[in-house]
């Protein structure tokens, strides 16, 4: 593996860990605020496939609930001025 794709890596395993840390923080706090991949798509402007490649490469948090697949609302809003930034 290459130093700038370790380092990618890398960061993005220490960004997952700080969402984990701050989800954690308010589910034992009682706050339970996940999405529907449905809802994501939406609310990021793009469609459910995106969402799917962006829960895969850590970009978002997935969330299982028995068979459907939620993200935390903390990784969708973490996201969205990455894609505003992007897109200009």
């Amino acid at each position: 593996m290459s130093p700038d794709a370790e380092a990618r890596l890398l960061a993005v395993l220490e960004r997952q860990e700080q969402v984990l840390e701050k989800l954690e923080a308010r589910l034992a706090a009682g706050d339970r605020t996940n999405m529907p991949v449905e809802e994501a798509a939406e609310r990021l402007g793009c469609s459910q496939r995106q969402v799917w490649k962006y829960i895969a490469t850590g970009l978002l948090v997935r969330v299982k609930h028995g068979r459907k697949t939620h993200v935390t609302t903390e990784s969708v809003d973490q996201l969205t001025p990455a894609r505003t930034r992007a897109k200009r």
